[in-house]
């Protein structure tokens, strides 16, 4: 993790992560059809990069959903000279010319998996027009999208918005992931 490694070594290794499961799900009893990843702030930024760049390729893993709380989408404003989060965030200090591969939002296409985000709309950390941004994205894409806006909520959220989140991923994986038919609706 930050400041030993850099945002490309951490995607390489949470692809290598990925990749690991897709080798075990036999033994594991995974179903390699029904891969989600989460996370939240710059582990939602590395989901989001999963989501938008593994099933591009026709042999690996794939990923089948996605949910990302407050996610970067777009790291080129941060890369930005002077600006205070390179300090902050030691993991941005890679070469700027492969910001956009990087960005998940530079990465959408319409093989993306299915992606949940999950915002605070006083977010100052990363402001919720990343999450605005990428959805637009996805939606141009045809990738089924939502955003789940917490109101007051800034980076990080209070025990209703935690119950907000909460319940919006659990939907989101029971229906991207779950093939049964949900048995309270009768679906």
């Amino acid at each position: 993790s930050s400041p030993k490694y850099v945002i490309p070594e951490i995607v390489e290794d949470v692809r290598k992560a990925l990749g690991h499961v897709d080798k075990e799900c036999e033994e594991w009893q995974i179903e390699k059809s029904k891969l989600g990843v989460f996370g939240f702030s710059a582990g939602g930024h590395l989901s989001l990069m999963l989501g938008t760049t593994a099933n591009d390729t026709k042999r690996g893993p794939r990923i089948a959903a996605v949910a990302a709380v407050f996610p970067p989408t777009d790291l080129a404003p941060y890369k930005t000279e002077g600006n205070p989060r390179m300090e902050q965030f030691p993991a941005l200090k890679f070469d700027s010319n492969r910001n956009d591969e990087f960005s998940p939002l530079r990465q959408v296409s319409s093989v993306d998996a299915p992606t949940l985000l999950v915002h605070g709309d006083k977010d100052e950390l990363v402001p919720l027009s990343h999450s605005e941004n990428i959805k637009e994205a996805f939606s141009k894409s045809e990738v089924p999208c939502n955003l789940v806006v917490i109101r007051g909520a800034a980076h990080g959220f209070d025990a209703e918005g935690n119950r907000i989140m909460f319940e919006a991923m659990r939907d989101w994986f029971k229906k991207h992931l779950d093939e049964r038919p949900n048995q309270s609706s009768g679906e």
